[in-house]
């Protein structure tokens, strides 16, 4: 996949982005992150800072609403990972011999796993996940690079999968998932080997974009930020917050912990997500992709096949976010099934060119139209219009309770990013699942206001 193919296919997808992307604002975690960067605060548990400085950068553009400017930030990272995930292909097949397939492979596997409904879905919704997609890809691509790099490209290589790889564990702490091709990529590539400056520099790179995550929160906390989840301003605030306790703590009754039964039922429901993600017919070429990986590149398919075993692993232990956690899963998949194509194609020789040409066009257009009326938003008002019927209806500086996603995140989008009445305070819990209250600045101000410090609901 040329530098043309790959802006022609970033644009296209671009393109199905913008013209489903929501009037204002949508619901989920989106809300939040857009009050978050207009505040430069602390989001929800484990913290999002690289979106929130994102977000804040993208509304200095002059183009739009501020919601649609941090929207097409996650637009533009939906379509760049599914871009990354072609090239990442493509290169993988050169290395295997199969360069003449690599460029109609490479649109593939982008348009398969690009266009299916969750990856589309998150690329629309200026929530954290399609970032996190990007940056597990290209550290992905990264230390593939770097695997095959030889001589003195090697060493560069090397940084450069470090970098990323924390810059993937920055943006999502899911990011880990990477680390096992990142170490095929250091021992068990090409030459030279890393030596210990070598070692000492790929580890800096890889901890400076995750000291972000550490750094950021209590700064911000300390800055008096107007959207502080949790206030971790200090050490026995901050790790629980970078951990996540309160939401294993609060599902602790419902997670599949150990049990078998549970653990099958998680996997089961991943199973029925790779049939309503993907059209099956088109994940045929699993079994000999499998076979070429295991005949070209051993060391490699054992490194991907490492990455989905923890994905998977993790999501059969973690009790929310069935989908989304399982896309890195996913991307493996749809990568093994573009390198099983091309080799099934190789058998037709002349007319291996034209059948994967053919197979990636179709992908492209079944795809869209699957997902189109899905995950089409261009007309989705309703959190918008939730928020503004709500603050239309409260007397001057009324206090609003909330739970949830529901209605505590478009009112804050509303509130911070849009400045829609700044009079109204808003607070409550942060999902349906909390026990206390979450943001601790928005209770700060109503203690003021009304004379108490409410620290829970009995004080509310």
């Amino acid at each position: 996949m040329g530098r043309v193919g790959a802006a022609a296919l970033f644009l296209g997808l671009l393109g199905i982005h913008l013209a489903c992307l929501p009037g204002g604002y949508s619901f989920e975690d989106g809300p939040e992150l857009l009050a978050c960067a207009a505040t430069l605060g602390n989001s929800h548990e484990p913290g999002y800072p690289l979106h929130a400085l994102a977000g804040r950068l993208a509304m200095c553009a002059p183009v739009g609403a501020l919601s649609f400017r941090v929207n097409l930030v996650t637009a533009a990272c939906g379509a760049g990972a599914a871009v990354a995930l072609g090239g990442m292909t493509a290169a993988l097949l050169r290395a295997l011999g199969l360069a003449a397939s690599a460029p109609w492979a490479g649109l593939f596997a982008a348009a398969l796993w690009g266009l299916s409904d969750a990856v589309w879905w998150e690329s629309l919704i200026g929530d954290k996940y399609a970032p996190w997609y990007l940056g597990v890809i290209a550290a992905l691509a990264a230390a593939l690079a770097a695997g095959m790099a030889e001589g003195e490209r090697r060493i560069g290589a090397i940084g450069r999968a470090a970098l990323l790889a924390g810059l993937a564990i920055a943006l999502h702490p899911g990011g880990i998932f990477v680390l096992p091709l990142v170490a095929w990529g250091l021992l068990a590539g090409g030459r030279p080997r890393p030596g210990p400056r070598a070692w000492v520099l790929a580890g800096a790179l890889l901890v400076l974009p995750v000291s972000v995550r550490v750094i950021y929160p209590p700064v911000r906390s300390q800055g008096g930020a107007a959207m502080d989840w949790g206030r971790p301003r200090r050490a026995e605030l901050l790790q629980p917050y970078l951990t996540a306790r309160r939401y294993h703590e609060a599902f602790a009754g419902t997670a599949p912990g150990v049990s078998p039964v549970r653990w099958g039922a998680r996997a089961l429901a991943g199973g029925r997500f790779v049939v309503e993600e993907f059209p099956w017919p088109l994940l045929l070429g699993l079994l000999p992709g499998v076979a070429a990986l295991a005949r070209g590149a051993p060391g490699l398919g054992a490194a991907l096949a490492a990455v989905a075993g923890l994905d998977i692993a993790l999501v059969l232990t973690t009790p929310e976010k069935v989908v989304r956690w399982y896309e890195p899963a996913y991307l493996v998949l749809v990568l093994v099934a573009a390198v099983g194509w091309a080799a099934a194609a190789a058998r037709l020789r002349r007319l291996a060119v034209p059948a994967l040409a053919l197979l990636a066009v179709t992908t492209v257009g079944w795809q869209t139209a699957r997902g189109w009326e899905r995950n089409d938003l261009a007309s989705f008002y309703a959190a918008p219009d939730l928020a503004r019927n709500l603050l239309h209806l409260m007397p001057p500086n009324a206090i609003y309770l909330g739970r949830g996603d529901a209605d505590l995140f478009p009112l804050w989008a509303a509130r911070y990013a849009l400045g829609w009445r700044p009079d109204v305070e808003a607070v409550g819990m942060g999902t349906v699942v909390d026990e206390a209250p979450a943001d601790v600045a928005g209770l700060d101000r109503l203690g003021a206001r009304l004379g108490i410090w409410p620290r829970g609901w009995d004080a509310l």
